[in-house]
Order: structure tokens, then C-alpha cells, then sequence
């Protein structure tokens, strides 16, 4: 790979970390979500569904647009909208939240499991601590993620 082609790599995974940067927060996503569900909103009735103050709210919605995620179809008014990639990842969000979010719970208790399974085992806390990891992750696999499988079919 030339300096280019590493250069045009870079480049792309700065832009798509920028769209994630967006969604890394719980608020945002919830945002997100709420403006997918009731479009073109006023940000005061955004931040009245989240108990979160107004400039912490607007805080919130600046990063989304920094993100090409929300803007503003009118500059002097007061309502928001998503963009083409909101839309894409709220879409995303609607179908894919709840099965992901089942299938973390499955990797918690998967975990919980295998420290319960190596807790009476003589081992360092490195090795302990490697050990839970593997089990975890095998225990994962071997659920097949049942949660997420059933998404793809």
C-alpha cells in the first residue's frame, strides 16, 4: 500500500469515526431515535423527554451535527432533522438495538459463569482474569449470540 492509498484509508476512518462520535452517548443516541420517531422537532421538546437542562441538550445536538448526523432545515428555526446518515443509523438503531443489547446481557452472564467457574481454581490474577475472558467467549460461541443469529435469519 502507497502513501496514498494509506493517506485515502486514514481519511476514510476519520470520517467514519466522526459518524460514531455521534453516537457515542446515550443521549445522543436517544436523540437520534426520538427524532426518527416524531421528525423536524423543537430542541425543547427533545430535551424535555430526557430531563437533561437545555444547554446540555443543545450540547448534545451540536455533536450530532458535527457529525453530519442532525441539522437544521431552516437556520433561524428552532427544529431539527435528521440527515441521510441519522436516518441510516436510526434505522439501524430501530432494528438492531434490542437483539444487540441481548446479546451483551448473554456476554454479562457468560461472564458472570466463568468467574464462578474459576473462582475456587488456584490461579494468579492475570491468569485468572485470562482464563474468565476465554470462557466467557467460548460460552459466547457455543450460544451462538442467539439473540443476534436470529437477526440474520
Amino acid at each position: 500500500m502507497d502513501d496514498a492509498d494509506t493517506g485515502d484509508q486514514v481519511a476514510r476512518w476519520e470520517t467514519v469515526a466522526a459518524l460514531f462520535t455521534g453516537l457515542s452517548h446515550r443521549v445522543r443516541i436517544a436523540i437520534l431515535e426520538s427524532l426518527a420517531a416524531d421528525t423536524d422537532r423543537p430542541l425543547t421538546a427533545v430535551g424535555d423527554e430526557f430531563d437533561y437542562s437545555r444547554s446540555a441538550i443543545q450540547k448534545h445536538v451540536e455533536t450530532l451535527i458535527e457529525a453530519d448526523l442532525v441539522y437544521r432545515p431552516q437556520e433561524t428555526d428552532q427544529h431539527y432533522a435528521l440527515t441521510p446518515f441519522g436516518q441510516f443509523f436510526a434505522a439501524f438503531l430501530d432494528e438492531h438495538s434490542e437483539p444487540l443489547y441481548q446479546a451483551m446481557q448473554q456476554a454479562d452472564a457468560a461472564e458472570a459463569e466463568a468467574q464462578a467457574e474459576f473462582e475456587d481454581v488456584p490461579l494468579d490474577e492475570a491468569t485468572r482474569e485470562k482464563a474468565v475472558t476465554n470462557r466467557k467467549w467460548d460460552r459466547v460461541s457455543e450460544k451462538g449470540v442467539e439473540e443476534l443469529d436470529r437477526e440474520d435469519g
